[in-house]
């Protein structure tokens, strides 16, 4: 006699939206009933189009195994893993006053211009970096925000610096107070909205 297994119901078929690492997954979830058994598979797709392996436990892999890159031998490493082991410090702030500068548009703006430091302690190079970052006083309250993208090459266990400029607002009194502040007197709260690693 032949042996028949059936695929007795099909309990549920849902399209769902997450997240993997710093990318978006597009997740379809398919429960079936095999032989009186559960079966459940989730596959997913990140917005790069990378192929993906949801499992019970929340933990994943790359369908490909050679994008398992892991960090500490054991487990795989998302993008958003590497972006939190990366140490961001406000190291310099200074302001910039009218009627300095090289341009007579320049000498006319008043600007904050903050110094950063990016510690890379993994194993991966950094290619492109997007953050968010708050200057905030020692209360958090907050001093003005801005975003910056940065497309460099920090190697692994590398650093980087970079400046940014940021024009005063003359009608704003929290530009105004931050002008005489020094580095002891504020934070930056940064946030790492996207990452690209190097191959």
């Amino acid at each position: 006699m032949t042996k028949i297994t059936r695929f007795s119901s099909v309990l549920g078929l849902v399209l769902l939206l997450g997240a993997c690492g710093d990318s978006g997954v597009q997740r379809s979830q398919l429960n079936l009933t095999q032989n009186g058994q559960k079966v459940r598979k989730i596959n997913g797709l990140t917005q790069d189009g990378d192929k993906v392996i949801l499992y019970d436990d929340g933990t994943w892999r790359f369908e490909d195994p050679s994008k398992n890159k892991p960090l500490d031998g054991s487990k795989p490493i998302t993008k958003r893993g590497v972006a939190k082991q990366l140490v961001v410090r406000l190291v310099k702030k200074r302001y910039k006053g009218a009627f300095s500068g090289e341009s007579m548009e320049d000498k006319l703006k008043r600007y904050h211009i903050f110094r950063f430091e990016i510690q890379n302690p993994t194993p991966y190079v950094i290619t492109a970096l997007k953050l968010e970052v708050d200057i905030t006083d020692a209360f958090d309250e907050k001093y003005l925000s801005f975003d910056e993208s940065l497309t460099t090459n920090i190697p692994a266990g590398g650093t980087y610096e970079f400046e940014k400029k940021v024009e005063v607002d003359p009608f704003s009194e929290k530009h105004k107070s931050l002008k005489d502040k020094n580095l002891k007197d504020i934070k930056a709260k940064v946030e790492i909205d996207r990452i690209k690693l190097g191959e």
